[in-house]
């Protein structure tokens, strides 16, 4: 975990979304993050509908336990320093793996990668709900679970980018203050590292 905090900035034109995610028997809920660029035009309403059809395409590798119940955007239409414009979609979706679980404090750790390099090219989010069947007794994940979280994670970016109410997932957390002088970094792909995580705390949101 890096010391020095990231910064998420959102520039006029781009978005960041937020899935809600809940854990069966779990009161609290879980959060998956990231950023989009708006399709010209486009608003924040339409970008929270296109996010959430596209998540579905994760529904074949996530646990019958997790249900995504909602999607929200915060989307930055300018001028710099006004408030984003927020809206929500509720759409319900769930996974369909089933199988006895970890606990909770396990994840699959997705990363997400682009064409540039350093901090301020790449990130991170967390899915939580790893069966029991899924890694070997080190944590290691199974070679058929990380092709199909990758197969599915394809298909979720390739869903994302193809709507036209979003031009692109991007990288959010300005970690060197670049925003100024270059747009946000887009993600080109998304892969599931072959080892577990813990998840952090801030995956509660």
């Amino acid at each position: 975990m890096y010391s020095e905090s990231m910064t998420l900035v959102i520039p006029p034109g781009y978005a960041h979304v937020l899935h809600s995610l809940r854990w069966a028997g779990d009161p609290e809920p879980m959060a998956i993050t990231y950023g989009i660029e708006v399709g010209e035009g486009e608003t924040a309403e339409g970008a929270a509908d296109a996010a959430a059809s596209a998540f579905s395409q994760l529904n074949p590798s996530m646990s019958t336990e997790i249900s995504l119940f909602q999607t929200v955007v915060r989307h930055n239409i300018g001028p710099a320093g006004a408030p984003p414009i927020i809206s929500t979609n509720v759409d319900f979706t769930t996974g369909v793996a089933g199988g006895a679980l970890f606990p909770q404090n396990t994840a699959f750790l997705i990363h997400k990668r682009g064409p540039i390099g350093g901090r301020g090219g790449r990130g991170r989010f967390y899915i939580p709900a790893v069966r029991e069947v899924s890694t070997n007794n080190v944590g290691a994940v199974n070679n058929d679970v990380v092709n199909s979280w990758n197969q599915d994670l394809a298909n979720f970016l390739a869903a994302l980018n193809s709507a036209p109410e979003i031009a692109g997932m991007v990288v959010l957390h300005d970690s060197l203050s670049q925003f100024a002088g270059a747009p946000p970094a887009p993600v080109s792909s998304l892969i599931c590292d072959v080892v577990v995580a813990t998840m952090r705390r801030r995956l509660r949101r």
